[in-house]
């Protein structure tokens, strides 16, 4: 086989493509990429194609070629209905259309009059289940739907096409639970920022090393005039990075050298965690109402973010013993990740079982019963209903306007921060501040040997309440 491919494997559609004056012609020979037999007959079809694109003379095909063709045709159509029978998915429906759209485009070659061995087996072949029937003019087989989706049809091989695709991968991940919902809206609109910069019309075999050089370039500059932090363009590059290697991957195009380049980085300098003083958190737990007051807390005692407030289970609390003892909601499928149990305050644990819900799951709702964080994608865009970011931002204009006026700037993720870097101030018990974050362990000796004491754990979270509270 050559070093270098003269044309490209389209690994989902299992088929030879190449690119020529701004059309693309696919070449359905062979059954993986290391088919030699396929990819030479492939290769055999595209040049007569190119001699036809350029005025010259074709030759007459192959006999052999034909009937391959066609057997691969039928083939993959079998191959089709099985995987249906076993699961009915979009994307093996899908794969069905696909399949018996090259079929018909081959019936309709035929029928103009090319002198085609293939004609003959038109009148002897049987679809594949159904003997005994002819085969006919639509393609071979029925997909156990009644109608084909509206957008089925030639498949789209512009960047914009593709940044589609691979995005509605990303989105079945966060419907799957292995992506959140702010991951894949990062990326959904660092991809649009991209796909709008390379031109989302062009082809996406023009994704190259210099196309993405340009793309850092670009962003590069942008951070520089001020228009986006360095961490943003940093973002926006891995998430190119991110989908010009799943489009090699695809075998959508050669892979872009660059993307091993040490020099293709935009370097971000690392930054001074922000925490709230002693006396801003005590100035937000003292003007907070019961309900933000008992998530601000549950920030400081249990290291936790909005999700995980919203998503705490009846389960997972100890309604006897005032424990919680549960996995991050962000890192939960994790295997490495621990289970942390703490001990609540008293004050946490007050409120907690006030503010108790009747929910048949989750501990904590809104007025209306309603999970206090809901986010969804529509439209491929997220739409996110925040209680608790949104009481806080009502908390924090409260103080701002009041007498004294109290000016509070950082954002209500920084109350985890805060506690996990007041407990590593201490001698002793900053080592447990990793698993206070329930963050895996770190070392071998802590994954496998070395086994947080519960014991030194509950005195680290009652030191942390005289700390923070004054308590």
């Amino acid at each position: 086989m050559p070093r270098r491919w003269e044309l490209t494997w389209d690994k989902t559609n299992k088929r030879w493509k190449k690119y020529y004056k701004g059309r693309q012609y696919y070449f359905p020979f062979g059954s993986c990429k290391a088919d030699r037999a396929g990819y030479l007959q492939a290769l055999e079809a595209w040049r007569k194609k190119k001699a036809e694109i350029d005025g010259e003379e074709a030759r007459t095909p192959l006999s052999e070629e034909s009937r391959r063709l066609w057997e691969a045709h039928l083939e993959r159509l079998r191959e089709g209905m099985e995987r249906l029978k076993e699961e009915d998915t979009y994307h093996n429906r899908d794969a069905w259309l696909r399949a018996a759209e090259a079929v018909q485009e081959t019936l309709r070659k035929i029928s103009e009059g090319v002198n085609h061995p293939v004609a003959e087996l038109m009148h002897r072949e049987h679809l594949p289940g159904k003997p005994n029937r002819p085969l006919p003019e639509k393609p071979p087989g029925k997909p156990p739907w009644e109608d084909a989706p509206e957008d089925a049809g030639p498949e789209d091989t512009t960047i914009a096409g593709n940044v589609g695709r691979f995005l509605e991968r990303k989105k079945e991940q966060v419907e799957r639970g292995e992506r959140s919902h702010g991951r894949y809206d990062a990326l959904r609109v660092a991809l649009e920022s991209f796909t709008t910069f390379a031109g989302g019309h062009k082809p996406v075999e023009s994704i190259d090393s210099q196309l993405l050089a340009r793309w850092r370039d670009h962003l590069g500059a942008r951070a520089a005039s001020g228009e986006m932090s360095l961490r943003y363009a940093k973002d926006h590059l891995q998430a190119a990075k991110q989908f010009a290697g799943w489009c090699w991957e695809m075998e959508l195009i050669e892979y872009p050298r660059i993307l091993k380049s040490r020099e293709f980085v935009i370097a971000v300098p690392e930054q001074t965690v922000e925490v709230f003083t002693v006396d801003e958190v005590r100035r937000l737990i003292e003007g907070a109402g019961e309900a933000l007051r008992l998530h601000l807390l549950l920030m400081l005692n249990c290291g936790m973010q909005q999700s995980d407030i919203a998503e705490l289970r009846h389960s997972e609390v100890d309604w006897e013993a005032g424990r919680i003892e549960r996995k991050r909601s962000k890192t939960k499928k994790h295997k490495n990740v621990p289970k942390v149990l703490y001990q609540l305050w008293p004050e946490t644990f007050e409120l907690l079982k006030a503010h108790r819900s009747d929910h048949p799951e989750l501990v904590l709702t809104n007025r209306n019963g309603s999970p206090l964080l809901v986010q969804r994608i529509v439209e491929g865009k997220v739409k996110k209903t925040d209680n608790i970011r949104s009481a806080y931002r009502r908390l924090v204009a409260k103080l701002a306007n009041g007498d004294p006026p109290v000016k509070i700037a950082k954002p209500m993720k920084h109350l985890r921060k805060t506690a996990a870097s007041k407990l590593g101030e201490h001698p002793e018990y900053a080592r447990y501040a990793q698993h206070f974050l329930g963050h895996a362990p770190a070392t071998v000796a802590d994954r496998h040997y070395v086994r947080p004491s519960q014991e030194q754990f509950d005195k680290a979270l009652q030191w942390l309440r005289r700390e923070l509270l004054g308590a």
